[in-house]
C-alpha cells in the first residue's frame, strides 16, 4: 500500500508542478525555481523527498518543453490527426448508409458512442442529456474503453488460459484498444484508460499482480509528461476525479453492504460506484461550470446498462449486415430499441 501511495503522490506532484507553470510561473522566474528545487533535491536526506521534487521539477517545466508536439508537430502537410479525422469521416458516411431510414438522433447516437462524433446530436436532445447528467455516457471516456476492454477478455477466452494464450491475448487487447483509441482521437480520457488497460497488461504479460491506484497513477505521470496542457481542461481533471473516487472511497462503501440477490447487488454497485465519483467530480463540476445534475445519479443508475448494451450491438450490427444479414433486421431492432430508451429516459429527466 506504501509503494501504491507514493507512486500517487509523485503522480500527484506533478500535476501540481504543473498547475504552478500554468497559474503562477512567469518564464523570468522558471531559473530560481529550478534552482531552489534543486537545492532541495541535494539537501534532503529522504530519497522519496528528492523523488517528490523532481516530479514537481518536471511538471513545472513540462509546460516549456512539451514532447506531445514534438511527436505530433502541426506544420506538417498533412499530419496524423488529418488522416485519422478522414477516415473517421468515411467510417460516418458508412454509418449513414447502413442505417439509412432510420431516427436521425438514434443515429447520431451511435455515432457518439462508436467514433466520438457529437456533432449530428440536435439541440433539444443534447440540452435533455446536459440537463439529466448523461451527457459524459455520449462523450468516448474510459467507461466506454472499459466496456470495449471487458467485451475483449470475453471474446478472447476462447483460447485458453495456459500461459502463451494469456500473453497472446494481452497483446492483441492492447493493440486493440489502442488503435481504437487513436482513431477515435486519442482523448485525455481514452489515453488514460488506455495506458491503465495497458499497465493492466502488461502485468499479466510478466506476471504480476495488477494494481490500480498504480495504473492510474502511470497513466497521470506519462499524459502529463507527454502532453502538459491536458491537466488544465476538465476532461482530464473529472476522469481522474472519478477514478480517485472509485479506487479510493468506493472500496470501503463496498464493505458496508454485500447483497445475495444479484438484481439489488447490481443496482447498489452502480449506485456505490456514481456516490464514489460524485465526491470527488462534483466540486470540480461546481468550480468549472457552476452547475450539478439533479438526477444524475439516478439517470446513471437507468442509462449506463443501456449504454453498455449499445456498445455491444453496434459491432454486432455493423458486422450482421456482412456476415449474416438475415439476423441483422433482428439486431437493429434491439439497437434502436435500446437507444430510444435512453432517449426517452433523459427526455422524461431533462424537462422535469
Amino acid at each position: 500500500m506504501r509503494r501504491e501511495l507514493f507512486l500517487l503522490l509523485c503522480a500527484l506532484f506533478l500535476f501540481i508542478g504543473n498547475l504552478i507553470s500554468a497559474y503562477l510561473l512567469t518564464p523570468k522566474s522558471i531559473p530560481f525555481i529550478l534552482i531552489l528545487i534543486i537545492i532541495a533535491i541535494i539537501l534532503s536526506r529522504y530519497i522519496k523527498v528528492t523523488f517528490l521534487a523532481i516530479f514537481l521539477l518536471l511538471g513545472a517545466l513540462g509546460k516549456q518543453y512539451s514532447v506531445f508536439e514534438r511527436i505530433f508537430p502541426e506544420n506538417t502537410d498533412r499530419n496524423i490527426s488529418e488522416i485519422l479525422l478522414e477516415e473517421r469521416e468515411r467510417f460516418s458516411n458508412y454509418i449513414d448508409n447502413l442505417y439509412h431510414g432510420r431516427d436521425d438522433n438514434s443515429i447520431a447516437i451511435i455515432k457518439a458512442l462508436s467514433i466520438g462524433s457529437k456533432e449530428q446530436i440536435d439541440d433539444q436532445a443534447w440540452e435533455n442529456f446536459r440537463k439529466s447528467g448523461t451527457l459524459h455516457l455520449l462523450a468516448l471516456s474510459g467507461m466506454h474503453l472499459g466496456i470495449i476492454y471487458q467485451m475483449l477478455h470475453y471474446l478472447l477466452a476462447i483460447m485458453g488460459n495456459f500461459p502463451l494464450a494469456r500473453k497472446i491475448k494481452s497483446i492483441i487487447i492492447i493493440t486493440s484498444i489502442w488503435l481504437y483509441t487513436i482513431f477515435t482521437g486519442a482523448g485525455v480520457s481514452l489515453l488514460r484508460a488506455s495506458i491503465m488497460a495497458t499497465v493492466y497488461e502488461f502485468a499479466t504479460l510478466i506476471e504480476r499482480e495488477k494494481n490500480g491506484i498504480n495504473a492510474l497513477s502511470i497513466s497521470a505521470i506519462v499524459i502529463i509528461l507527454i502532453w502538459p496542457e491536458a491537466p488544465l481542461g476538465a476532461g482530464f481533471q473529472l476522469s481522474f476525479g472519478a477514478m480517485m473516487g472509485i479506487f479510493l472511497i468506493y472500496p470501503h462503501l463496498a464493505k458496508l453492504s454485500t447483497p445475495k440477490n444479484f438484481i439489488v447487488g447490481y443496482i447498489l454497485r452502480i449506485t456505490l460506484f456514481s456516490v464514489s465519483c460524485t465526491i470527488f467530480t462534483t466540486p470540480l463540476l461546481l468550480f468549472r461550470f457552476n452547475t450539478y445534475a439533479l438526477f444524475s445519479m439516478l439517470t446513471n443508475l437507468l442509462c449506463t446498462p443501456l449504454i453498455t448494451v449499445s456498445m455491444g450491438l453496434i459491432p454486432i450490427s455493423i458486422a450482421s449486415s456482412v456476415i449474416v444479414p438475415q439476423l441483422n433486421g433482428l439486431i437493429n431492432f434491439l439497437l434502436f430499441k435500446t437507444i430510444e430508451i435512453f432517449s426517452f429516459i433523459n427526455h422524461v429527466l431533462g424537462n422535469i
